[in-house]
């Protein structure tokens, strides 16, 4: 019985932070791009300003929005977009950027006020949240294509017997300088 209250006060603090931070990261996918599979665990995600220092061709999956209600949220925002970045199948975050935006409330504050009497007063509170934002995008060093995920299956293996009249002629001048794979 004691644990299942620990477990619902755990549940309940990490629903709390999770609130705190402005609800979690968010993917507005590309038009027309496909859906690409979650790279391994340990594969890096660089943060970079322009995608024009990245292994080229790249491709935009989407943008990565979030909203956090600390100023010095940025660490927190990386850490998080890099982690759903490889969750969508990109390697790179480019041109992380926020944006902050005041929001005015009235708050009624009651005070004791002369001879002990409970007196309502309005306060102005003003309340910031950071929207961040980046590109989430697929370098070539993961592969950017038309081969979505879920794919592989689909496609016809190759033959692994090599036709009896190629085999037979051998490698010729033009094609023996490139590596297997090359055209």
């Amino acid at each position: 019985m004691a644990s299942s209250f620990r477990f619902v006060g755990a549940v309940m603090a990490a629903s709390a932070v999770f609130a705190a931070c402005g609800g979690g990261v968010q993917l507005e996918r590309t038009p027309g791009v496909p859906k690409y599979k979650a790279l391994p665990p340990k594969t890096a995600v660089q943060i970079v300003d322009s995608a024009d220092i990245l292994p080229q061709p790249t491709q935009v999956v989407g943008t990565l929005r979030a909203d956090s209600k600390k100023a010095d949220g940025r660490k927190a925002v990386e850490a998080d977009f890099k982690k759903d970045a490889a969750r969508y199948g990109c390697d790179a975050v480019v041109a992380l950027a926020s944006q902050q935006e005041d929001k005015k409330a009235l708050k009624t504050v009651e005070t004791l006020g002369q001879g002990g009497k409970k007196v309502k007063t309005q306060q102005e509170v003003i309340t910031s949240v950071w929207h961040w934002h980046a590109q989430c995008v697929r370098t070539a060093a993961m592969g950017v294509g038309p081969t979505p995920a879920g794919d592989a299956a689909e496609r016809p293996a190759a033959d692994p017997k090599p036709s009896p009249i190629a085999a037979a002629e051998g490698p010729t001048t033009e094609t023996s300088d490139r590596k297997p794979g090359q055209l």
